[in-house]
């Protein structure tokens, strides 16, 4: 399995790429989320998993307002980051999602957290420690309860996001729903998906090909 949940994979393979749009493109990102993003009350936006993307330059070209936070534990994603999106309203750190301390060091109270892709990425990681304190742990050797990357990451956003405040990610998994569901700080307010490819096409000699349905899944979750 490619290793997405390190940072050595991510570093060796930015040091080649200059720019890629995980999943889908930046602009479809935010005709699907513009209704919370182009939102005067959004003052703070934090880009997890930013990537090499250009998402956080366009997210500034609907909220000029908004002080974007872009975020990788990737050192070399954060310049490349840095190349793509420039420096108007935007600010660049390097960090851990599963260190709940990282976060609150680097992060004000954000209003949205912005994901594509990212929750699938650490997704493929083994299991962490949940603590009663919501601090995170590699090891088991320590009080609390194993859990899934994902669930760990929605404990340590919730930390750093106000109450009413949105965490929009998109996902190439419908399954990603249930963790989510579970975690108390968060709520489901929406979801629903986009269909990705034509169900149709046609071969060589102008026959109807039938494949199946590609889907891209969208949640907005709301800080309780």
């Amino acid at each position: 399995m490619t290793e997405f949940w390190k940072s050595s994979y991510w570093d060796r393979r930015f040091k080649q790429e200059n720019e890629f749009e995980w999943l889908i493109g930046g602009d479809v990102f935010i005709e699907q989320t513009a209704a919370w993003i182009d939102d005067s009350h959004a003052k703070a936006i934090a880009h997890i998993g930013c990537g090499n993307s250009r998402l956080s330059k366009s997210i500034h070209s609907i909220n000029s307002a908004a002080q974007i936070y872009n975020i990788d534990y990737s050192l070399e994603a954060i310049n490349r980051a840095r190349q793509l999106n420039g420096e108007d309203h935007q600010i660049y750190h390097t960090a851990d999602l599963l260190d709940a301390r990282q976060l609150e060091k680097i992060l004000p109270p954000v209003d949205i957290v912005v994901d594509k892709c990212c929750a699938d990425s650490m997704s493929t990681g083994a299991d962490v420690m949940v603590e009663d304190t919501w601090t995170i742990s590699t090891t088991t050797d320590s009080p609390g309860t194993l859990h899934s990357p994902v669930y760990a990451l929605a404990l340590n956003l919730a930390r750093v996001v106000r109450c009413g405040g949105w965490w929009l990610l998109c996902s190439y998994s419908p399954f990603r729903f249930e963790v989510l569901a579970e975690c108390p700080a968060w709520r489901i307010e929406k979801r629903w998906s986009i269909r990705a490819q034509d169900a149709t096409s046609s071969d060589g000699d102008g026959r109807a090909v039938h494949r199946p349905e590609v889907h891209h899944h969208f949640i907005a979750l709301r800080r309780v």
